[in-house]
C-alpha cells in the first residue's frame, strides 16, 4: 500500500498545473485518513482471538501495511 501512495503522489506533482502547496495539502488529509485506519486497526488486532494465529496474522499484516503508507504520505508532504 505504500507504494500506491507514493505512485499517486507522483502523479499528483507531475500533473500539468499542478500546485505544490495543495498536493501537500491533499498529501496531508491522506495521511490523516490513513491514520485513522491505523486507529481501528490497532483496535481491531486488540480485539483479535489470539488463539487463531491465522488471524491474528492478517491482522497484523493489515496494520503494518497501513502504518507503512501513513508513512509514505507523510514522506511524501515532507518532501514537498
Amino acid at each position: 500500500m505504500a507504494r500506491e501512495v507514493d505512485v499517486i503522489a507522483a502523479e499528483w506533482l507531475a500533473a500539468v498545473g499542478a500546485d505544490p502547496i495543495e498536493i501537500k495539502d491533499r498529501l496531508d488529509d491522506l495521511r490523516e485518513q490513513i491514520a485513522a485506519g491505523v486507529g481501528h486497526a490497532e483496535e481491531q488486532l486488540a480485539d483479535v482471538d489470539a488463539s487463531e494465529p491465522a488471524a491474528v496474522k492478517q491482522a497484523g499484516t493489515m496494520l503494518a501495511a497501513l502504518v507503512a503508507s501513513r508513512d509514505a504520505a507523510h514522506r511524501a508532504a515532507a518532501a514537498i
